[in-house]
């Protein structure tokens, strides 16, 4: 059989597979990719070339609703004169207790910032977004993705040029 024909090599075989699996990245176990939050234009525009590394940067990251399906619903409703919630609007407290994200996430996302070597300069309010500040080398270091600058019609804007990547419990937490 063919596995009785590997016999004399199996030795050599593990440690190649072995080094094999330990090229792959780490990535894949602790965290997840931020699936969409590429820009559009970055496929169609002409990509200028990496950004300074050591430019100073913010970047935001926003925190995923609870409950998303119960508030589109809602949103929905408010809307349509046929619901008994049209125009029935909840208390920003009603909204907090029920949607929004907790301090408690807002503070996971900043730990993933901080252990990443950047700044936390915001958190939004009702813990909707947290903003950081960092150059450029640590930002692409934090999420595992290159930034350049892109040509579109007549600016010049930096984008990632793949999704991002977030690592660690602040992965579950982040939208966009």
């Amino acid at each position: 059989s063919f596995f009785e024909r590997l016999k004399p090599f199996r030795a050599s075989l593990v440690p190649l597979v072995l080094a094999s699996f330990s090229a792959l990245p780490v990535l894949a176990a602790s965290g997840q990719y931020i699936a969409n939050n590429t820009p559009a234009f970055v496929a169609s525009s002409t990509n200028l070339g990496p950004v300074n590394a050591s430019q100073i940067i913010e970047v935001t990251i926003w925190l995923q609703p609870h409950n998303r399906a119960a508030l589109d619903t809602l949103a929905h409703n408010l809307y349509d004169p046929t619901s008994p919630s049209y125009r029935h609007w909840l208390k920003s407290t009603q909204v907090a207790a029920q949607f929004l994200p907790t301090a408690a996430e807002a503070k996971t996302v900043q730990e993933f910032f901080e252990t990443n070597n950047l700044k936390v300069v915001r958190t939004g309010p009702n813990n909707a977004y947290v903003r950081a500040q960092g150059t450029v080398n640590e930002v692409e270091s934090a999420f595992h993705v290159q930034l350049n600058n892109y040509q579109v019609g007549s600016q010049k804007l930096r984008a990632n040029a793949s999704d991002p990547y977030v690592a660690g419990p602040a992965a579950a937490l982040v939208q966009s």
